[in-house]
């Protein structure tokens, strides 16, 4: 499991592979009405026995446990997060997926990912999909990670996995919208950080909410270990804590990957960054966290021209003069469930 390490007065970044965008046609980015956040959110979603699942889980249903399989071998490797943006298309981060993470053990061979892994859901509501390696895609342009330049950390260091056989869209498990605003957060309404922790009850990995205050930030102009100037044009960066549970810095155990999400003008949850690294100030107790931002302009081509995936403004303006007001066009996101011909709606 890739891990972010906490640092009292820098940033330490772990190894990660990376990926680039391939350019795709921005006619493909869609948009969705208020009319249909009714149908997206509420305070309550039954999973697939019925069982309710809480508002929290139903926010955290587009999580993925991503965990590679080495062949010929019992070594847990661990998981990380990634997120379900389409029936289909998972995004995360190519570091634990990189088949030279894991030379030292064997050969990986492809990648567990699994769904509906939430507190409140039933055992009926996780899915799980394997896939070999050729349906894992480093973004074009990759390059390995350099002391040297602190952009090969979080310029494409993300990877989109492909399953063959779709995901059964329900509450439980549901993929998220990406939101091309940003890459500064300041001013937003950051809805949560989600990402994988050790359920108190099962001792199993699930998918969760950080129960932690959070508001976007400035990113640094650096980070410490690595040379070069941050392009602010690939990051976004929040300021959180201290940790509710804790009183403290956000645990050293969070998973590099976990999902930034802000709450849209229309009610609607959407997918901002994958956060990558993160720096404790233990005087305030207080973290910032360094995401790569899916405003990035090889970021978005890459994810946005995905087949089912939703890509948008999360918040449309509105202009008024003294004759007219023009508001943004907007149109109801949806999609059909391959598995069950379905029509399902976005967390």
């Amino acid at each position: 499991m890739m891990t972010m390490m906490v640092m009292s007065t820098s940033t330490s970044l772990s190894n990660h592979p990376t990926n680039e965008a391939k350019n795709s046609n921005k006619s493909k980015y869609t948009l969705m009405s208020d009319e249909s956040e009714d149908s997206i959110r509420g305070p309550l979603g039954k999973s697939a026995i019925g069982r309710i699942l809480t508002a929290e889980d139903k926010d955290s249903s587009f999580l993925v446990l991503m965990k590679p399989i080495i062949q010929d071998s019992t070594f847990d490797t661990g998981s990380d997060p990634g997120c379900l943006i389409s029936e289909r298309a998972i995004v995360t981060f190519y570091q634990t997926l990189d088949p030279a993470s894991w030379s030292f053990v064997g050969d990986v061979v492809g990648v567990n990912a699994t769904a509906g892994k939430l507190k409140s859901a039933s055992e009926s509501d996780v899915q799980v999909r394997y896939t070999n390696n050729s349906n894992i895609n480093k973004f074009v342009g990759y390059t390995n990670e350099n002391t040297a330049d602190v952009n090969s950390v979080l310029k494409n260091p993300l990877a989109i996995v492909t399953v063959t056989d779709p995901f059964i869209i329900g509450d439980a498990v549901k993929p998220i919208r990406v939101s091309i605003n940003g890459p500064s957060l300041v001013g937003m309404e950051v809805q949560g950080l989600y990402s994988q922790a050790v359920s108190t009850v099962t001792s199993e990995i699930e998918a969760q909410q950080i129960n932690i205050t959070l508001t976007g930030t400035a990113c640094p102009s650096s980070i410490s270990g690595f040379q070069g100037t941050l392009d602010p044009a690939a990051v976004s960066c929040l300021r959180a804590g201290p940790d509710v549970s804790t009183n403290g810095c956000l645990s050293a155990s969070l998973s590099s990957g976990s999902a930034i999400v802000v709450r849209g003008t229309n009610g609607g949850n959407y997918l901002v960054a994958l956060a990558r690294n993160y720096n404790c100030d233990f005087s305030t107790k207080s973290t910032t966290i360094i995401g790569s931002s899916f405003a990035y302009a090889s970021h978005k081509d890459q994810v946005c021209g995905l087949p089912g995936v939703v890509c948008e403004d999360a918040f449309p303006t509105t202009t008024t003069s003294t004759s007219t007001t023009t508001t943004s066009t907007t149109t109801t996101a949806a999609a059909t469930n391959k598995s069950t011909g379905e029509i399902f709606e976005f967390v």
